[in-house]
């Protein structure tokens, strides 16, 4: 079973704000270097970010002021919280 959100859905879920194509499908979570087409990726700092950029992934999860120029960006307070939270919306406990 494939579960897939929208980024504003995502944004919704996590109170944040989606800078980009809101209706852009997320169909999981994964760190920059694995991340595949339709992934949303995190970044906690301007390093992490700038490989979620060059990642094939489809959003990136940040907080503070980063801008994209080529991905879509779910700007929340925390990152690694909201990191946290979400999670389990891809990988519900069995």
């Amino acid at each position: 079973m494939n579960m897939s959100f929208t980024a504003a859905q995502i944004a919704q879920k996590l109170k944040g704000e989606v800078i980009g194509d809101g209706s852009i499908e997320i169909t999981g979570l994964a760190p920059a270097d694995c991340a595949r087409a339709g992934e949303l990726t995190f970044a906690e700092n301007a390093a992490y970010f700038a490989a979620a950029e060059q990642s094939q992934a489809a959003a990136i999860l940040v907080s503070g002021p980063l801008v994209s120029s080529n991905k879509v960006l779910i700007r929340v307070a925390n990152a690694r919280v909201a990191l946290a939270r979400i999670m389990p919306v891809f990988f519900p406990p069995k």
